[in-house]
């Protein structure tokens, strides 16, 4: 990682993510509440930042005579969270809202699975927009409930994971792109250990779960193995772990722990799976 890409795709990302949730708000009624504007401003804004340095192009025209490849569809569907988050935070909007991003969800997968067969294609786009949307409301449930440092420290180990994994399958781009969104996650998870009763804002949720998915289906179309896949996608939601019974009410650096070491587990398993399977194919066994 060269000295342009640490600063552009990481340490940028970090500080954008850092300042906005630890200004925003603050000392107002907005404080607590779910802010979903800020967390995709946050988080969204040091994505983009990061992408157009690892991916060296950003917004490329997503219509015309040239098809566009997943990678460059990322920025257009994190733009879109954004622009739909303010309008979260308005009740009679909500429903319909959330029926946008499983349009933008969708988008996504549609241009991750191409095939020749059609309805074997429409299948598993199927299942993976079903898994992707069951996923993001389940992180997002959770955001709304769990304080201080667990969610986003939760989420950076298992983007880590997911990182590793994306690398090890030889798609260093999503690996990448992975990296710069857990420095966000960095970020949220020192605000969080600052401010005990910081809530990850759930604006964050939706930008983190797409470009982590993306970093999930494109390395298992070229060959990481499903049992990674699903691992890593169980590691995203593993936290809720910290929110079940006695420890719901446990201290804010033990939930963390626990948060941590839930996602840990099924993401170290898919990076060793997935390392196996690079050495297997090394070897070309």
């Amino acid at each position: 990682m060269n000295g342009s890409v640490l600063i552009y795709g990481v340490l940028l990302p970090a500080l954008i993510t850092g300042v906005l949730l630890m200004l925003g708000g603050r000392g107002t009624g907005l404080a607590g509440r779910p802010r979903p504007f800020l967390g995709a401003l946050a988080i969204g804004a040091g994505y983009l930042v990061a992408h157009a340095m690892i991916v060296g192009k950003i917004f490329e025209p997503p219509f015309g005579e040239r098809v566009l490849p997943p990678v460059d569809w990322l920025p257009w569907i994190v733009l879109g969270l954004i622009a739909l988050a303010p309008l979260r935070g308005w009740p009679d909007h909500a429903r319909w809202i959330g029926s946008m991003y499983i349009v933008l969800f969708s988008v996504l997968v549609s241009h991750l699975i191409v095939g020749r067969d059609e309805l074997a294609s429409l299948l598993v786009r199927a299942a993976l927009a079903a898994v992707l949307v069951i996923v993001w409301y389940a992180v997002e449930r959770l955001a709304l409930k769990s304080s201080g440092p667990a969610l986003p420290l939760a989420l950076l180990v298992a983007g880590s994971g997911i990182a590793v994994s994306s690398l090890s399958s030889g798609v260093a781009v999503f690996a990448q792109l992975s990296i710069a969104v857990c420095a966000g996650l960095g970020a949220a998870v020192l605000v969080g250990v600052l401010d005990k009763s910081f809530r990850l804002p759930i604006g964050v949720v939706a930008v983190t779960v797409i470009v982590f998915a993306a970093a999930i289906v494109q390395p298992w179309i070229y060959g990481l193995p499903p049992l990674a896949a699903v691992l890593l996608a169980v590691s995203l939601v593993a936290a809720w772990v910290s929110e079940t019974g006695k420890l719901a009410h446990a201290s804010a650096a033990k939930r963390a722990l626990i948060a941590a070491a839930a996602a840990a587990v099924p993401a170290a398993i898919a990076v060793a799976i997935a390392r196996a399977a690079l050495e297997s194919s090394a070897n070309g066994s």
